[in-house]
């Protein structure tokens, strides 16, 4: 009996919603799809929302990077 097995990769980006760490996520996507397998899975996520006086990325401007990126889980 022949098994279709099938390898992915989970990655899971957390930035802290400051530009700097939003800004380096772009790279590390450049990179994960690079080295990843086709199966590739990407979660983004903001950290630090209860710090929202130092915030610099908003939810929208994160929910649009995603999506123009092939919609990021």
């Amino acid at each position: 009996m022949i098994k279709k097995i099938f390898f992915f990769s989970i990655f899971f980006f957390l930035f802290n919603l400051s530009r700097e760490s939003y800004n380096a996520v772009a790279n590390w996507l450049s990179d994960a799809r690079s080295l990843a397998s086709p199966n590739i899975v990407i979660i983004l996520c903001g950290n630090k929302k209860d710090l929202e006086d130092q915030r610099q990325v908003t939810f929208l401007e994160a929910n649009r990077f995603a999506q123009e990126n092939g919609k990021i889980d």
